[in-house]
């Protein structure tokens, strides 16, 4: 089940407890430790929640990433993916905050993504965590 109703409501929470201790010019020092426990609070909530369903699928996909003016393509398959982006093993090391090409090697498919986390190995690889950055169903998840 997608979390992304309950996201909805815990922002539209945080906004509201955000706005409410920036305006209030009267509360005391109680009511301040309650706001900032109700943000605390809705934040670690939001972590917690998924805004899509996971599953656990091989796909087989291409990486396309520059590097410090280097070129990369590597083959990888995903472990985990969600409508808003997928976890793979790779080799070659990309870091947090790199853009990259994903090609689905099945049917052609090309989009953008983020990586999110990264998590290296003793082997030398790595299990990356992206973010799909176009607004399409990459994965063929809504698909019959």
């Amino acid at each position: 089940m997608s979390g992304e109703p309950l996201i909805e409501s815990l922002v539209e929470i945080v906004d509201q407890t955000a706005a409410l201790g920036l305006t209030a010019k009267d509360l005391d020092g109680l009511e301040q430790a309650q706001l900032l426990d109700i943000l605390f609070t809705a934040s670690h909530l939001m972590k917690q929640l998924r805004r899509s369903v996971r599953k656990f699928v091989s796909v087989p996909v291409k990486l396309h990433y520059e590097v410090t003016g280097h070129n990369w393509t590597e083959e990888a398959t995903t472990l985990e993916l969600s409508l808003h982006g997928a976890s793979l093993e790779c080799r070659v090391p990309i870091a947090k905050g790199e853009t990259m090409t994903l090609e689905r090697m099945d049917n052609n498919r090309q989009t953008r993504a983020k990586v999110r986390w990264h998590k290296r190995r003793g082997d030398g690889s790595q299990i990356l965590g992206i973010e799909l950055l176009e607004p399409t169903d990459f994965w063929g998840f809504n698909e019959t």
